[in-house]
């Protein structure tokens, strides 16, 4: 009987070691399965071309950014020029309740002017949109002096957010990049701008809260000679050479928030 026992527990000992030795290398093929998918669909996805999207709104500062003198050419340098698209749609004076059309009203706006200039961003967006496939669509904001004046802080990020999923539904894609330019100092040292201090504030947190996210530092753009041939200090406006730097600016942090988000999963969605 002992040496039954012995041959049985032997027996039980081996076959456990067995199956174990089993699982492992099922495990390992599994791996190998997984990276050697991963690896050609990296393969083939090199030779697939790519198009870049950039959209380019917001106010005053935006519109007097002119993208053909820095913003364009480093994004084509990157991406080349025959996969770069640029629209701008920039007005002056605009609170951002002109681009989101669910905007929460207070008694300082208009409720006529809810989205209306959303509709022609749009209009435009989706007239180059539906004739390529874009592996990214970035949007560059550079927009809330209008709302800080109004006061309407409070409501800024909700609103910014709501804009972000307002293009997400209409471009049918959840993976839009948002590059920010936070305020910049104009109204810093005035204790009466205190929703321009705020907007900052969430301008920066926005920027920070998503990985498809990012934002811009303004506050060294406003002081030098600006467009009239004046010198100017913590201007509300940009000066010659800001606005030209602005747009470097936005373009490093377009191309640094594409290349962060072409990871493994993007490769998985192919």
């Amino acid at each position: 009987m002992t040496l039954i026992f012995t041959r049985m527990k032997r027996c039980c000992f081996t076959t456990k070691s067995h199956y174990d030795k089993i699982y492992i290398l099922r495990i390992k093929r599994v791996i190998f399965g997984i990276v050697l998918g991963l690896s050609i669909l990296a393969f083939v996805n090199s030779f697939k071309e790519e198009n870049h999207l950039f959209i380019l709104s917001g106010q005053s500062n935006m519109v007097n950014l002119n993208p053909n003198l820095s913003f364009t050419p480093l994004v084509n340098k990157e991406f080349g020029e025959e996969n770069v698209t640029v629209i701008k749609e920039a007005h002056e004076g605009k609170a951002i309740r002109n681009w989101f059309k669910y905007w929460e009203f207070n008694q300082n706006s208009n409720k006529k002017s809810s989205g209306v200039l959303y509709d022609s961003l749009i209009k435009k967006v989706l007239n180059v949109y539906n004739k390529k496939e874009y592996s990214s669509v970035t949007l560059v904001w550079m927009q809330g002096e209008s709302d800080a004046k109004e006061e309407a802080s409070n409501m800024y990020e909700a609103n910014i957010r709501g804009l972000v999923y307002q293009l997400s539904k209409d471009l049918n894609r959840l993976d839009i990049n948002c590059v920010i330019g936070r305020l910049s100092d104009y109204g810093f040292y005035d204790e009466d701008y205190v929703d321009w201090h705020k907007i900052r504030k969430i301008q920066l947190a926005l920027g920070l809260a998503d990985p498809r996210n990012t934002w811009v530092n303004t506050d060294d753009l406003n002081d030098g000679l600006n467009a009239q041939g004046n010198i100017v200090k913590n201007d509300f406006h940009y000066t010659v050479e800001g606005y030209k730097v602005l747009g470097e600016r936005f373009a490093v942090k377009s191309i640094e928030v594409i290349k962060k988000n072409n990871s493994l999963l993007k490769l998985i969605s192919f």
